[in-house]
């Protein structure tokens, strides 16, 4: 929701479960991708969308997300976050690994786009 009540401010659309074609032969499917507006919305991503966001759920673990996190950088994806709104964290997934943002702010690479955590998680409650 936050990014959604911001789409025009930021200039970006944000889109829920959109499928990405990783491969000529492999798909994922993010819990939030958030394009800049001028990029075109395809039935099936072919090209990286700005954010992926993947929301772990109860049962999920951090440690499984590895792989599809993998993925989504190979495929060109600047910014991969993933969002634990039960602990309360988010963490900014690079090749490196997984780091918690600086000062509770996500901020995507290539954009004026600054997430404040606790804006985020507020809205849980």
């Amino acid at each position: 929701m936050w990014f959604g009540i911001r789409q025009r401010d930021l200039n970006i659309r944000v889109l829920p479960e959109q499928r990405i074609r990783i491969s000529p032969r492999h798909f994922r499917i993010p819990d939030v991708c958030v394009l800049r507006r001028d990029q075109p919305i395809e039935p099936v991503f072919t090209r990286p969308p700005l954010i992926c966001i993947e929301i772990l759920s109860k049962d999920d673990r951090l440690r499984d997300m590895q792989e599809r996190v993998d993925e989504y950088l190979t495929f060109g994806v600047p910014n991969v976050w993933i969002l634990d709104p039960v602990l309360r964290k988010a963490y900014v997934c690079t090749q490196s690994g997984f780091q918690e943002p600086e000062g509770g702010v996500l901020q995507a690479a290539g954009s004026a786009i600054r997430v404040p955590l606790a804006e985020v998680f507020a809205e849980l409650d």
